[in-house]
């Protein structure tokens, strides 16, 4: 395959999520035909992300809810994704499965597909678990690498340059750092090499996404960690500020009370509460919650989508309970 150099990560995270969903819809209903008819864009998300695999790493998506809540620095976006790589993974498992079965691809192209997940699965742990802990990010995945030119997104002068554009297309400096046409000619960035973070959103990932690869006692086990520190502190922080303030993302909620109920914590009915009480007056959640009060975009639907499918499968789990008891 041809790596595009020309930008990264734009095809990167919602790909994955394209595919996971398209065969949860298929388990769900039994509409293969409907899955045949949109193989062409299945065949393609799974491409452009296998294009843009580094050392058995995806990079982030650029458009990150953690990198615009200040929660993952910017640099950090050509890093290996441990989130993207996972919906890669398992969006790989579900694709291939189908397509050797229906006989979509031929002969060499299932080969060559085969070998790229084996590859990317068997380097996963050594670049994403640490002390038996899931990193956001491996900074070691652009080590010797050329970055990519062009980068649509965030100018990393962010305002501080008169006439800076703030978004849209960025070009890369000397130093790897992405800056708008503008700032490009006005001003310079030092290089910088990104740390190792540990987001605990990120953590929660392989329960929602019904991970069939890391080990469920692993998963289990971020889970539990997780469950433990919010009943010791009162807060589930995706990140802590320096003012002492705590920040969470607006699906911080759904996650946690997802993998909670599927672990059956008595957690869960804590967290339900919370997330309800959260609601706006539309029936929506935002983007972000500081100290529990809304913060950032008002009415997302993607934070509202996750929380809203935690509830259901919430009330599922009840209402299960219920009739055994």
């Amino acid at each position: 395959m041809v790596r595009c150099w020309f930008t990264v990560g734009k095809h990167v995270e919602f790909t994955g999520y394209l595919i996971i969903q398209a065969f949860n819809y298929l388990e769900e209903t039994g509409d293969d035909a409907f899955v045949k008819e949109i193989f062409p864009m299945l065949n393609w998300a799974w491409q452009v992300q296998a294009e843009e695999l580094i050392q058995g790493m995806l990079p982030f998506n650029g458009d990150e809810t953690y990198v615009a809540g200040g929660i993952l620095p910017r640099e950090a976006l050509c890093d290996g994704s441990a989130e993207a790589t996972l919906l890669f993974i398992n969006a790989s498992e579900d694709l291939l499965a189908w397509s050797k079965d229906k006989q979509m691809w031929n002969e060499k192209e299932m080969t060559l597909a085969e070998q790229i997940l084996t590859d990317t699965k068997d380097r996963y742990r050594r670049n994403f678990i640490s002390e038996g802990r899931l990193q956001t990010n491996n900074p070691d995945r652009m080590e010797g690498q050329e970055y990519p030119l062009f980068r649509h997104g965030v100018c990393e002068q962010i305002g501080r340059v008169e006439g800076c554009e703030v978004f849209g297309w960025t070009q890369k400096t000397q130093t790897n750092r992405y800056l708008c046409a503008n700032c490009f000619a006005k001003s310079s960035l030092p290089a910088v090499r990104s740390n190792v973070y540990f987001i605990p959103s990120v953590t929660l990932t392989p329960c929602y996404i019904n991970d069939s690869f890391l080990d469920g006692n692993l998963t289990s086990r971020f889970v539990e960690e997780l469950a433990s520190d919010y009943i010791k502190t009162g807060r589930f922080p995706s990140q802590q500020q320096g003012t002492g303030q705590y920040k969470i993302l607006g699906y911080d909620y759904g996650f946690f009370l997802y993998a909670l109920t599927q672990i059956n914590h008595q957690l869960r009915y804590k967290i339900y509460e919370e997330m309800m009480e959260a609601i706006d007056k539309t029936g929506a959640w935002v983007e972000y919650y500081m100290e529990g009060k809304p913060n950032g975009t008002f009415c997302r639907p993607w934070e509202s989508a996750i929380n809203i499918e935690a509830a259901i499968l919430f009330a599922e789990r009840e209402g299960a309970m219920d009739k055994k008891k």
